[in-house]
């Protein structure tokens, strides 16, 4: 039913969006039909699993239909969701209006012809479409860029395909930066007024809107992209990696890097101790728990990279910056890394983990007690998880803080048996009853649901969400989106994530602010520390800055190692200098981790400057 693209009347094509698996491109036809006569329906598929993309245009014989169509069919439930309709527009203006957009977290399999086919929809190409490209192995770096030669079709483009389906990969559709500015978009108010004021035209680009040959067939398309490398095994390997856009070497790219605005100016130090004094050994895959405002931290479990697992605590002072070996007066946890812990009250609850060396994979949920360092295995109802490792983990708010119950969110994770998880549980935890037992509960939120994953980490993004940031699926690759979970209505959504994306990080909340420091990007292991912007809707560096004598210099280079697989909590303190109990402030605590020379065994502390 598609027709080539050179044969599309644009002034007569129709954008259909939200369009559920269900639909096919004859029901699509049928539908469009109560509008006018229709003449070509095209719904852009996944190459290789050959379902569409939630998506299509369609092309009617006359433009008064497609207009119709727009007022008639607009918000039509189909299949219980609202079909979006638009107008798709062929306005020209000149080449230079800078109605130029940046195209994020593209599937390899993107090349210059699909994004002609899928964009020039919404108005006239001036240029051809530009894949990103790694000079030596033409492999797609995963982003690129298409220039419209009218604002208005900039924005139809943005407000259509920002967030929707291109071979399998939701991809990000927004202005490019400026190449002679460092911190300004195109699509500005200024560019917008000169491109009304020129009368100059311009025909769009038609290197893919070919002329039909002899043969009445078109000539061959460019080759496709090259697929996309294997993800390196993380410790190994130090090469960039396709999505490591925040370290290329093309302008636009250290543009998108470095033109942030940034609010908050952090300190990222190392936690002085005496090097006398003991420490744990060195490991990652460990957890870090803070039990109580302003209380002691533990550190249970973990591996080190020769595959030996821990099952030991230990605990951190903040008052004497000590460790100390915590010997348990009953019970034992045995040996695992990858597991979660979280604290309610004065116990901390781990689930799952792995112990590589026994070769055993878990889903029991152990109990420590502080107040006895006591251990037990607690009695658990329910559905319970299959074992799993490196998943992610969080005690929810509770409106009532007499509740009898609290509840722990568990998401994903893997099993050397299964493989990444996209499985969502609830444990219901009592508070006081002690002789009551804990009870799994098995969700199926409504909404965009996330691919399977493992590393990422559960953030608290306000009293009513939950948001799941980076991570790696099940084919490896690591994760292209944040995934958002409203704990009142239970439904999920995704937001694109483009310049920033990794696994096996550090993350969580200060002073509101949302805060991950290191990880494995696919290519390289991190050291950076960076914050989520709601404006931006992605993970920006931080400006980071040493405190002396109560005044702030100039932005600094961190001197904390990079690494992966290491630990963190939020944690609040009381600085020394400050013995008021009004004074305390909340920061990020790290613990260990790795990277390529060696495991660490450092404590790391991120809070905002003074």
């Amino acid at each position: 039913m598609s027709a080539a693209i050179e044969q599309r009347n644009q002034d007569a094509t129709v954008y259909v969006g939200n369009l559920d698996d269900r639909v096919s491109e004859e029901l699509l036809w049928e539908l469009m039909l109560q509008a006018g006569s229709v003449c070509n329906v095209h719904m852009p598929r996944d190459k290789v699993t050959g379902s569409h993309q939630n998506y299509g245009f369609v092309e009617f014989r006359a433009e008064e239909c497609a207009e119709y169509a727009v007022k008639v069919l607009n918000m039509v439930q189909l299949f219980g969701k609202p079909v979006r309709v638009k107008k798709a527009s062929s306005d020209r203006k000149n080449v230079d209006v800078g109605a130029n957009l940046f195209l994020g977290n593209l599937d390899p399999e993107v090349d210059e012809k699909l994004l002609y086919d899928t964009f020039s929809a919404f108005g006239g190409i001036v240029e051809t479409p530009k894949v990103m490209r790694d000079p030596d192995s033409q492999a797609s770096r995963g982003f690129g860029f298409v220039s419209f030669d009218s604002f208005e079709a900039a924005d139809l483009a943005i407000e259509c395909m920002h967030g929707q389906y291109l071979c399998n990969r939701q991809v990000v559709v927004q202005f490019a930066f400026k190449k002679d500015s460092r911190n300004e978009r195109h699509g500005s108010e200024a560019e917008r007024l000169l491109a009304q004021r020129n009368p100059d035209k311009l025909q769009p680009h038609t290197m893919f809107a070919f002329t039909p040959g002899a043969n009445g067939a078109p000539p061959p398309p460019p080759p496709p992209a090259y697929l996309a490398q294997q993800v390196p095994d993380m410790g190994l390997a130090n090469g960039m990696g396709m999505f490591g856009l925040c370290s290329g070497d093309d302008q636009v790219v250290a543009d998108m890097a470095s033109n942030q605005e940034v609010a908050t100016v952090y300190a990222v130090e190392s936690v002085a101790m005496d090097e006398s004094a003991l420490k744990p050994a060195k490991r990652g895959g460990a957890t870090l728990t803070q039990v109580g405002e302003g209380g002691l931290v533990y550190l249970i479990g973990g591996a080190n990279r020769e595959g030996a697992s821990f099952g030991d605590v230990h605990c951190f002072d903040f008052e004497t910056r000590a460790w100390k070996l915590v010997s348990p007066s009953s019970g034992s946890l045995s040996p695992r890394s990858g597991h979660s812990a979280v604290a309610v009250g004065a116990k901390i609850y781990v689930f799952g983990g792995l112990d590589v060396a026994a070769g055993a994979s878990y889903n029991d949920v152990n109990v420590f007690d502080t107040r006895t360092s006591s251990w037990c295995e607690a009695a658990v109802e329910g559905e319970a998880p299959r074992p799993r490792n490196a998943h992610a983990a969080i005690v929810l708010p509770e409106e009532d803080d007499s509740l009898e119950t609290r509840r722990m969110l568990v998401h994903g994770g893997s099993s050397p048996k299964f493989g990444a998880s996209d499985e969502l549980f609830l444990l219901h935890v009592p508070v006081h009853d002690v002789d009551t037992a804990l009870r799994w509960e098995k969700l199926s939120p409504d909404g965009e649901v996330p691919e399977a994953r493992e590393l990422h980490s559960a953030l608290l993004q306000s009293e009513s969400a939950i948001c799941f940031a980076g991570g790696r699926n099940f084919d490896g690759k690591i994760c292209t989106d944040m995934a958002t979970l409203d704990i009142k209505s239970w439904t999920w959504q995704l937001v694109p994530i483009c310049e920033w994306n990794r696994c096996s990080l550090a993350a969580g909340e200060i002073d509101g602010e949302l805060v991950s420091f290191g990880g494995w990007d696919g290519g390289r292991i991190c050291g950076d520390c960076c914050r989520y912007s709601d404006e931006e809707e992605s993970w920006i560096q931080v400006t980071l800055a040493e405190c002396k004598t109560g005044k702030q210099t100039e932005p600094a280079v961190s001197e904390v190692p990079e690494r992966f697989g290491h630990c963190s909590t939020t944690v609040t303190i009381q600085p020394l200098n400050q013995p008021n109990a009004n004074a305390t402030r909340q920061g990020l605590l790290i613990f260990g981790g790795m990277n390529a020379q060696s495991d660490l065994d450092d404590l790391v502390l991120i809070m905002t400057s003074c």
